[in-house]
């Protein structure tokens, strides 16, 4: 299997932990700008019982899911936070943005600190949701952050 970029390309020679991280930020980004341009309603083409809507609640639970066992260090187990309930159209877009937050936060703090080897991770190169927060929505009220 060849993994590309969100443009088509080939990743560099060397394909490292930070890499995979901006790959994880730039899809996010690009799932968002999609559902954002489309009608909620509308079908999933490669999965035709889902709409757009069921994706996008999908792909939010699964990263949110996942920052949960980073976070507890143990791929058995989650931290003890709760999902929000899943939310009204009105805050999709910015749950979103919290659930990605949810997965690459803990995923940049687990990163190695040094050097791996060529390709391996850069601990100064800065992450590209680096310095930033998802705007907070209603259905976020409570939650702790990471």
């Amino acid at each position: 299997m060849t993994v590309v970029d969100v443009d088509g390309t080939e990743p560099p020679e060397h394909f490292g932990f930070g890499d995979r991280l901006e790959i994880i930020a730039a899809e996010s980004r690009r799932m968002t700008e999609v559902v954002a341009a489309l009608d909620l309603e509308t079908r999933v083409p490669t999965t035709p019982e889902w709409s757009v809507r069921d994706l996008a609640h999908h792909i939010g639970v699964e990263q949110w899911y996942w920052g949960q066992n980073v976070r507890a260090q143990d791929a058995q187990h989650r931290s003890a936070a709760e999902l929000t309930p899943v939310p009204e159209d009105s805050d999709l877009l910015a749950w979103l943005g919290w659930c990605t937050y949810s997965l690459s936060a803990p995923c940049a703090r687990s990163a190695p600190t040094r050097r791996a080897g060529p390709g391996g991770p850069n601990p100064t190169r800065r992450a590209p949701w680096a310095g930033t927060r998802p705007r907070r929505c209603p259905c976020t009220a409570g939650t702790p952050r990471a």
